[in-house]
């Protein structure tokens, strides 16, 4: 049974209640309690108006909830329509014989009253205020999109109806008359089009983010049916689109961009989550938010893609080829916004990036499978059995995806180090020796760890998240991941940087300082000696502009021969 069933049934019930019980407390009823429920709805209805006419203008001019109109306002003052929890509250009262006879029949009376007058009065002419206060006709600008629908609605069958005509050789005079009679109705609509005022640009553009909000919501839900989304994912965004709405239908474009960016971000909970991962161990709460950030910003990619294809086949013929220009260029950014946050999440979490991708994938494999199998079943080539039993192997293989894997981030120092072409072929005890110079360091989302500009004066190694390069000349940021070091040069020569290197989220960073370095080559001849060999071997001219993105993506690095330096320190210590 459905849950609008239920409450259905449950209201039925509360109100067979009352008129078993309340009836009998009602018998002694004067002019003296018609006065006092008199008195209980003006209080009511004074004090909604004071919420409504007092504190909601002062909330909305605060920015914490949408402004309405006073006609808007007006209806909601009027329709306080009070019914099963109120009559619930008084028979508790009414049933409980510790409570005097007196006050029970006041209870009773009052509530009672007052609930059969939001009913009767204010129910029953709710209607005609809407009517009276004008809003149940559509405004200049619905009217307008209105019509942009229905012209171009009416102009579709027609042209079908002259396609199904032909196919079936039906003879013009028995379709010539449907045919007409859509003729004239678009001939109606093109003269009330030509009388009415037009859209201006930004009307138009508000129109069409509320049809893309509303059709984005419609996504969300099939994917949902189609096993795609899980029911929590899906709930979140339709209670997101449901703001998000609100929020274009009060501030157009701007409502738009400014409640989307929010969202991208990271949320309270995932920074507390990364925080007890990365101070306690403790991951369970991180590999939730993880795989739940994750699917939520898969499904909103997938939605937004297939939103760009709705601008291009619908919305462009109802809004014209400028505005439907306008909403792709708004989803494109909204589109970049995930796409960035979606590579910072795999280049952070690598590993378990892969895993959460292959489980999103499994899911929507599963509902696949189902529905063949339902339509094998349909067409009588399996028995109801045999489906029951391929649904219980599905089952078990959804349960068995519903079960978090496990997040390791542990990295191995000394394979980290390894990694570096600059310290490639060190033994072991040296590489050790490197590790142990190696310095923690949180940094936040958006902070910028190397500007360019200044001298190098550190390396840094990715031990957990992502970071973007700058480099001028550059179309795109290069984006590095858990694993990766940048600014490897600055370990053999103080050049200043070239490239700005900014967090894309939390980031731990493990920083080998140049002087901590220094002093360990001066104390170890051979890892001199191997870092001179490692320069030589890669000896080049200047980086191009182009280039310049080798002195901090360590991996495609060209070394000059600069590593005389921290000798020639040696050699001033010594003398």
């Amino acid at each position: 049974m459905s849950g609008n069933s239920l409450g259905f049934w449950a209201n039925s019930l509360i109100f067979l209640m009352t008129a078993l019980l309340v009836p009998r407390l009602l018998g002694g009823i004067g002019w003296s309690d018609v006065g006092l429920v008199l008195v209980v709805v003006g209080a009511a209805t004074v004090a909604r108006a004071l919420v409504l006419f007092g504190l909601l203008p002062l909330l909305s001019g605060a920015g914490l909830a949408q402004r309405v109109s006073h006609a808007y306002k007006t209806v909601m003052l009027w329709g306080g329509l009070r019914g099963a929890v109120s009559l619930t509250l008084a028979l508790a009262v009414t049933e409980n014989g510790r409570v005097p006879d007196r006050v029970q029949g006041f209870v009773a009376v009052l509530v009672t009253g007052f609930v059969f007058y939001t009913l009767f009065i204010n129910g029953t002419t709710l209607r005609a205020v809407i009517n009276l206060l004008g809003l149940n006709k559509l405004s200049p600008v619905e009217h307008a999109m209105r019509n942009r629908a229905l012209a171009l609605s009416l102009a579709g069958v027609r042209e079908r109806v002259e396609g199904l005509a032909h196919r079936y050789e039906v003879d013009e005079q028995a379709v010539g008359s449907i045919v007409s009679q859509y003729s004239d109705r678009l001939d109606a609509i093109v003269r009330e089009r030509s009388t009415e005022a037009p859209l201006n640009n930004e009307d138009r553009v508000t129109i069409g983010l509320v049809i893309l909000v509303n059709r984005e919501e419609e996504l969300y839900y099939e994917h949902f049916r189609e096993g795609i989304l899980s029911r929590g994912v899906a709930e979140l965004l339709n209670r997101r689109t449901g703001r998000l709405l609100d929020a274009v239908k009060a501030q157009g474009r701007a409502g738009y961009r400014a409640f989307e960016e929010p969202f991208i971000s990271f949320t309270p909970w995932m920074r507390v989550a990364s925080l007890l991962h990365r101070r306690l161990g403790i991951h369970a709460p991180l590999a939730r938010r993880l795989a739940f950030r994750f699917e939520i910003l898969l499904g909103v990619r997938t939605v937004q893609r297939e939103l760009l294809e709705f601008i291009n086949d619908k919305v462009g013929q109802v809004l014209g080829t400028d505005v439907a220009c306008e909403l792709e260029g708004i989803l494109t950014v909204r589109l970049a916004m995930v796409e960035q946050a979606l590579a910072a999440l795999k280049l952070q979490y690598p590993d378990y990036a892969l895993i959460l991708q292959s489980r999103y994938v499994s899911r929507a494999a599963l509902r696949l499978e189902e529905a063949d199998y339902r339509a094998l079943f349909a067409e009588s080539i399996i028995s109801q059995e045999i489906l029951s039993d391929l649904q219980r192997d599905l089952d078990d293989r959804r349960r068995a995806l519903d079960a978090l894997p496990k997040l390791d981030l542990r990295l191995d120092l000394m394979d980290l180090v390894g990694r570096v072409p600059l310290f490639e072929g060190l033994e072991g005890d040296r590489l050790r020796g490197i590790a142990t110079l190696l310095k923690p360091r949180l940094v936040l989302p958006g902070e910028t760890i190397v500007r360019r500009g200044e001298r190098g004066d550190a390396m840094f190694f990715i031990a957990s998240g992502a970071v973007e390069v700058l480099v001028p000349g550059l179309d795109e940021p290069v984006q590095l991941g858990t694993g990766e070091v940048f600014g490897e040069m600055a370990l053999l020569t103080r050049q200043r940087r070239n490239a700005d290197v900014r967090a894309m989220g939390y980031c731990q960073l493990l920083v080998l300082d140049v002087r901590d370095f220094h002093r360990l080559v001066k104390k170890d001849a051979s890892l001199r000696a191997h870092l001179q060999s490692v320069a030589e071997a890669r000896r080049n001219p200047p980086p191009k502009p182009a280039e310049a993105v080798q002195e901090v993506v360590t991996p495609v690095a060209d070394l000059p021969a600069v590593v005389e330096a921290p000798a020639a320190e040696s050699a001033q210590a010594r003398g």
